[in-house]
């Protein structure tokens, strides 16, 4: 299941060239059986230091970390979640990993059911869903419940400002002021294509054994939508935390945790 020598006590970085040409970073440590972290938008390595410890005990803990973020490089190309899905299937084959578990927060949801859709399920064993909806437009001729269905409760187009890359993603140690300016505009480009999708016919395809994760103060924190994954997904199992928002994983780590080891124990 695991790679040769995949095992790491102490935090190692790895790296591997994509197809397009880039160098993309991950995160390794622990030992046991692999477990993948895809983080979300913006999010690195560093977004899941609340959970290292108590993870690395029970797994092999890999946290990918996406073009133009964290330590993996910022080519000018490719920031399109059909290309960050295919980062991830290129990732798999460079570890040699199958039957994998994944942990999947918020956008790293989305890059998880693009790979579904165009690469199948076989190469995953459980699937943690923290926190996402199927999609973040509106469509003019929904309700108010259908809205709450798909999107939660958010109004999403405010995120659609320039303001927010510019607050999100600061400079660089050793990054010049124009290396950032491409960093941002590629990354812009990633939020629009995330946020234009709509994943509502994708998820009622997913197969293995899932474990929706939700907060109950998070812009998610509506039943509707809450429903609508759980009697989607067939094998799925719903945990509603109320201490949590958005970042589960970090508002309330020890749950987070806790709820991943015994899920998959």
């Amino acid at each position: 299941m695991m790679a040769q020598n995949s095992t790491a006590v102490t935090p190692e970085d790895r790296y591997f060239e994509t197809a397009d040409g880039f160098k993309m970073h991950y995160r390794v440590c622990g030992t046991g059986e692999p477990l993948i972290i895809l983080p979300g938008y913006s999010e690195t390595e560093d977004s899941f230091d609340s959970n290292y410890e108590e993870l690395q005990k029970h797994f092999t803990v890999y946290t990918v970390e996406y073009r133009a973020h964290g330590k993996s490089e910022a080519p000018s190309h490719g920031y399109h979640t059909e290309r960050l899905a295919a980062d991830f299937k290129e990732f798999l084959d460079h570890e040699d990993l199958n039957k994998v578990n994944v942990v999947a927060h918020s956008m790293g949801n989305s890059i998880l059911w693009c790979y579904f859709e165009i690469f199948g399920q076989d190469r995953i064993g459980k699937y943690i869903l923290e926190e996402e909806g199927p999609t973040f437009m509106s469509d003019p001729a929904w309700s108010e419940e259908e809205k709450q269905t798909y999107r939660g409760v958010m109004d999403w187009d405010m995120y659609l400002r320039s303001e927010m890359i510019e607050m999100m993603f600061q400079q660089k140690s050793g990054e010049t002021a124009d290396q950032l300016a491409e960093r941002r505009r590629g990354l812009a480009r990633l939020w629009k294509d995330h946020i234009a999708n709509d994943w509502s016919d994708i998820i009622p395809t997913i197969k293995v054994d899932t474990m929706i994760m939700m907060g109950a103060k998070s812009h998610f924190a509506a039943e509707p939508l809450w429903n609508f994954m759980h009697k989607s997904i067939k094998n799925s199992k719903l945990e509603i935390v109320e201490d949590a928002g958005h970042n589960i994983h970090a508002d309330t780590p020890d749950k987070f945790n806790q709820l991943i080891i015994d899920y998959l124990s």
